[in-house]
């Protein structure tokens, strides 16, 4: 049976939604699973799992700075697997090249961040999973009065991020967990 740990840093509770999507999915598939808000796990323990499903709210284009912090912790070469999942506040990737630069813009070194973490620790990396997420109030004034000025943009926008993550979000990341976890 793998032992799977999901740890969440979430701000909002949008990135706790979706790492609860993935608890329930792995429990599914006959999965040891630990669900922990980053602020109460102890990072000496990564090492007594075989798969860490790890969280974070997306800041200034990557992950937060305790999700960071943690992982410069990961055990090198132990065995253990990351997979890495945020919520962000902007468009997903889009073939539309304004909303792929605000994607870029606004979580582009998201996935990045936790690929260059695992290399260095010799940790495999198994996956990526995003999506938009309800910005909190101040982040949504920050979107307004700097990135999206334009009136019709910021109403279309501020329409549906208030919105995430939807329940197509959390689906579509317990198909992405099934991915991951299931054994052929």
């Amino acid at each position: 049976m793998k032992r799977i740990l999901v740890c969440v840093f979430s701000e909002t509770g949008n990135t706790m939604k979706v790492g609860e999507a993935i608890r329930d999915e792995a429990a599914k598939l006959d999965c040891s699973v630990d669900l922990k808000a980053l602020a109460l796990f102890d990072p000496s323990s990564l090492g007594d799992y075989d798969v860490a499903f790890i969280g974070s709210t997306c800041h200034s284009s990557s992950l937060a700075q305790p999700v960071l912090d943690l992982l410069t912790k990961l055990p090198e070469n132990k065995g253990l697997q990351v997979v890495g999942f945020v919520t962000h506040s902007t468009w997903g990737p889009s073939k539309d090249a304004h909303r792929q630069s605000l994607f870029a813009r606004w979580a582009g070194n998201c996935q990045p961040a936790f690929e260059t973490a695992c290399a260095e620790k010799g940790v495999g990396f198994l996956g990526f999973f995003g999506c938009m997420g309800a910005p909190n109030p101040g982040i949504e004034t920050f979107i307004q009065n700097t990135i999206m000025p334009e009136a019709e943009e910021w109403e279309e926008y501020i329409e549906e991020a208030r919105k995430h993550p939807t329940d197509q979000d959390l689906l579509n990341a317990r198909t992405f967990t099934r991915e991951i976890l299931e054994i052929p």
